[in-house]
Formats: C-alpha cells, structure tokens, sequence
C-alpha cells in the first residue's frame, strides 16, 4: 500500500513538471491528508478496507490526470519548425534592425505568421536567398580559382620556354636545367613541363629533339605518362600512350604492348598505332592474337608509318587466315599496297571468302598485282557476287582481258544493269583495236544503245 501511494504522489509530480502544469496552480486537495490517515491507520484496517482505499486512490489519481491531459500542449513537428522560425526571425530583426524598426518588423511577422500561405511564400523567399548567396559564393571561388591556375600556368609555361632555348641554343649546362626544371614539384607543373617536351620534339629534329627526350628520361617523367595509362579517364590514358611513344621510345612497347587489345575502343586504337611506330623491325606481332576490331584510321595511321620512315615489311600471308576478319582485310591491303605478287596463291583462296568486303579487297589486288591466274576464277565467281564486286571482276578483265573474254563480256552487254553494260563497253574500249572494232560491229547489229556508252568514255572529262 505505501509503495503504491509513493508511486502515485510521483506520477502527479511528473506530471505537474510537464508544460500545461507549471502554468496553473493547484487546487488544495485533502488526498495528502487522507493518504495520511490512510497510511497511519493502514497496519489497522482490514484487507478489504484496503484494496477499496487503493482502488479509490488509483481512480482519483486517474481522474486528474485525465483532466490535465487537455491542458497539456502536443506540438507536431510543423508546429515545432513554426515556431522555431518565428523566434530565429523576431532574435534577427532584433540584432540588425534599430529599435524604431523593430515594432514594424515584428507585426509583419506575425501577420505572416497567422497566414500559412505567406509563411510557405516567405520560406521559399528565404530559400531561393540563400541558395542566390551560395551559387554567387561558388562563381566566385571557381572564377578566382581559374583565373589563380591561368596565371601559375602562364607564369610556369614562361619561365619553362627560357630555360629550355637557353639549354638548347645557349651555354646553359644540362645539370642546371634539370637543377631548375625539378624545382616544380606540383602536378600542374609537371604535366604542363611534359606538354612544353612533347611539343618541343613535335616540331625539332636531330640533336635539339634528342636532347629534349634526354631531359624527359632523366626527370622520369615517363613515370607521369605511365600513370596516365592506367587512368580511369580514357583521354588521360591515351595521352599517356601518346606521350610514351613518342618520348620515351625505349621502354615504351613494353608498356604499350598491353593495351593493343584494351576493350575501350580509342586506348586501343591509340595503342595499335603507337606499337606501329615503336616497332622497328616491323614484326606486326601485335596481329598475331588480335580479337578486337581495326578500324580503318588504325589501318590507315600504320600504313602512313610504314611509308615515312621507308620500313622493311613482312610478308603480310601470315594473317591473311586470321580469325578475326579486320585483320584479314588489312593483311590483303598490305599485300596489294606493298605488291606482294608472290602471295597470290593466297589471294586466289580468298576469293570464296563470306564476306563480301573481303572478297572486294581480293579483286582489288589481284587486279592492281597484274595475277593474271586470278582472272578465271575471278569470272567463276561472277554470277554469285553482289553488284559492286561484279564491276570489280569487270575491272580486272579490262585491265587483263584478252579476246577470249569477249563471250562472256557479250553476255554481260545483254544485261539490263546500265553499270554492269558500262563497264563491260569500258573492257572491250581499254583491250585496243579488237575490241573497239567488236564494239562498233556489234553497236551497229545489236544494241544501238552501245554508241552512247563509247562516246561516254571517250570524253576524257569522264
């Protein structure tokens, strides 16, 4: 019994702490003296005076406290922003504004207050403030930032070019560029030094180029472009590739060689072409194992190599049976540009070839190495080819035709293809009098038609 009567005084007093009960006084009760009397009289009374005196309490203490339970404010978290806004507003016009402002401010603020729709519209007019100040901030420190980096690239970009045509034309000694040059220790600097060394071996020759590689592999800044390489960002790693080969020749197709077969398509390109260059004894080993595609400005990048620094090649039939069908095709084009007469058994081969592009490149060969025991197979293949390949064997019998291909060149006349009948008078035209004297016979019996297709190619605007 007392421990309930304790425990029930501090209920009461709990809940007097709460707000709602500060505010409001009391009410004298008699329930301290009864509790009193009820805990003075209690090792008296009988059990069941007990139990009803306990039951009465409880139903008491639960009564006033359902009473207080009203008065008792329960804010909702919007209330509790509300009014915390309200009072950061009403402590702000009191610090900024003078005191004959402050009763003006603080009325609006609580017109705006009593308003939920002018309290959202000042929220968002608030909002939209603050957002206006940290974009502003933002440009501003990007802005000072760029134009900070401008200046240290120009001052550095400066004061690189005076060193280097002092070293290159001057008497400035190796040991104090590179003194000088190790002074910057900054990314920035080091990659701008590395886009000055790049430059500068572009555009030089002879000694002054192979001095500037000789300060680019002491200064070990071929360490940079390796780490380029292994970039996530796919310009920064074919700049490295392009910095290596050109700059650091001698350890750069170790390094390279990796990439030759790299899934992104421009590292891999990048790679492919610098390996080209790097190879000196013009291996072409990269072919060797190629899965990936080689696009045609790949191609086109080796061959211009190839052509200016008057390399060496290989016999371009050891990947003519290439699995990958990229490499097919430059193997035939290598072997038609560099004239390599003798691989026309494996030309001819290739001629049954799926696809058609392959088999167009096949004719183009044969017809510019002058195989002439590529002709009847190449007209075998005739009536199964595709229009464009069909003038390709045209070409090569104009080019290699003699008049025991005026049959079937009569049969291609009698075609309704005004491309293939074209080609076909072109043949006969290009085989000398025979043909032109056929020409002129059959025109005059046949097909009168034919005489505007001579007068055609005999327009030498055509």
């Amino acid at each position: 019994m007392r421990k309930n009567l304790i425990l029930y005084l501090m209920l009461i007093l709990l809940a007097g702490a709460m707000p709602g009960f500060s505010q409001e006084k009391m009410e004298p009760q008699t329930q301290p003296v009864e509790q009193n009397v009820d805990a003075e009289e209690a090792p008296v009374i009988s059990e069941s005076n007990t139990a009803e005196s306990d039951e009465a309490i409880r139903a008491r203490v639960s009564n006033y406290l359902d009473q207080k339970a009203g008065q008792i404010p329960h804010y909702t978290f919007w209330e509790r922003m509300r009014r915390i806004f309200h009072e950061f507003l009403y402590s702000g016009v009191e610090r900024i504004f003078p005191m004959s402002w402050q009763s003006f401010l603080k009325s609006v603020i609580d017109i705006v207050f009593q308003i939920p729709l002018l309290i959202i519209l000042l929220l968002l007019s608030f909002t939209f403030i603050v957002n206006v100040f940290i974009v502003t901030v933002v440009l501003v420190i990007v802005s000072y930032y760029k134009k900070a980096r401008e200046s240290y690239k120009e001052r550095l970009n400066q004061r690189f070019e005076d060193v280097l045509t002092k070293y290159l034309f001057y008497d400035l000694s190796q040991e104090d560029v590179l003194k000088d040059l190790k002074q910057v220790k900054t990314t920035l600097g080091r990659d701008l030094l590395i886009d000055i060394f790049f430059n500068y071996q572009r555009n030089l020759s002879g000694e002054y180029r192979d001095r500037i590689l000789e300060l680019y592999d002491k200064m070990e800044l071929f360490k940079i472009s390796s780490r380029k390489m292994r970039s996530a960002h796919t310009y920064k790693r074919v700049k490295g590739i392009r910095e290596l080969a050109n700059m650091y020749p001698v350890g750069a197709k170790a390094l390279i060689m990796k990439y030759v077969k790299d899934k992104n398509y421009m590292v891999r390109s990048e790679a492919q072409i610098a390996y080209a260059y790097l190879d000196e004894d013009t291996s072409f080993g990269f072919l060797n194992d190629m899965d990936q595609k080689l696009s045609a400005w790949v191609q086109l990048n080796i061959l211009n190599y190839v052509k200016l620094h008057e390399r060496n090649v290989p016999s371009f039939h050891h990947w003519i049976d290439s699995s990958n069908n990229d490499v097919q095709d430059f193997s035939i084009r290598m072997i038609d540009y560099f004239q390599q007469s003798e691989n026309s058994e494996h030309l001819i081969r290739k001629m049954n070839h799926p696809n058609e592009q392959t088999r167009g490149y096949v004719y183009r060969a044969i017809r510019h190495l002058n195989l002439f025991e590529g002709k009847v197979p190449a007209k075998e293949r005739y009536e199964d080819e595709t229009i464009a390949n069909k003038i390709s064997i045209l070409k090569i019998i104009r080019d290699l035709g003699d008049e025991g291909d005026f049959s079937f060149l009569i049969g291609v006349l009698k075609n309704e293809n005004i491309q293939l009948k074209m080609q076909a008078v072109e043949a006969f035209y290009q085989m000398g009098e025979s043909g032109r004297a056929f020409l002129k016979e059959y025109s005059e019996s046949e097909d009168f038609d034919l005489k505007r297709f001579v007068e055609h190619i005999k327009d030498q605007r055509n």
